[in-house]
C-alpha cells in the first residue's frame, strides 16, 4: 500500500467463502456452460505491517460486486480463470485516524485454476486499487498497488 508517497508492507490472513449452485456448477464440469456466477458467504480478513508498528488493519467488503468460474476452452470446464471483483473498506487507526478507507473501484482478483475449489493457487490484483475517504470521496489517499493472495480450500 502506498500513502503520501510511503510504501507500507502489510501481510493479511483471512478466509472467503463462496458459494455456487450446484447443478449450474455441474454442468460446468460437463462442458455444457463455460460460466458460473460465484456469490460470496463472508470475507474476514487481518493485517498488520510487517516493517513499523502499525497496529491493526483491517480489510472488508463494502459491496459484493460480483465473481465468475469462467472455462478458457469452449466444452472443457479446465483450465479455467476465476475472477473476484469486489469494493473494498480498509481501516487503519494508525495510518488513518478517524478515517474509513473504501475503494473507488472494485478490485479484480483473479487465478487461472485447473481445479475448483482451489488448492494454494495465487490470485493476482489486475490493477492498483485506489482508496478513498468514505466520508469525503474524491481525492485518493491510499493506494493497494499489488495483493498476492493464495486460496486453499479447507
Amino acid at each position: 500500500m502506498t500513502s503520501d508517497q510511503q510504501v507500507i508492507r502489510l501481510d493479511f490472513n483471512g478466509h472467503i467463502a463462496v458459494s455456487q449452485d450446484p447443478a449450474e456448477y455441474q454442468q460446468f464440469l460437463t462442458g455444457a456452460i463455460s460460466l458460473v456466477p460465484q456469490t460470496i458467504k463472508e470475507f474476514i480478513t487481518r493485517g498488520a505491517s510487517t516493517v513499523e508498528d502499525l497496529g491493526d488493519v483491517s480489510l472488508n467488503i463494502l459491496i459484493d460486486v460480483d465473481r465468475l468460474l469462467q472455462s478458457i476452452l469452449k466444452g472443457n470446464s479446465f483450465p479455467a480463470d476465476h475472477v473476484i471483483n469486489l469494493h473494498l473498506i480498509v481501516e487503519s487507526p494508525e495510518l488513518f485516524p478517524g478515517k474509513k478507507l473504501q475503494s473507488k473501484n472494485p478490485a479484480s482478483l483473479s487465478s487461472r485454476l485447473n481445479l475448483f475449489p482451489p488448492q494454494g493457487d495465487l490470485y493476482q490484483l489486475a490493477d492498483p486499487v485506489e482508496l478513498e475517504d468514505t466520508d469525503n470521496p474524491g481525492d485518493v489517499l491510499a493506494r493497494i498497488n499489488t495483493f498476492p493472495t493464495r486460496a486453499t480450500h479447507q
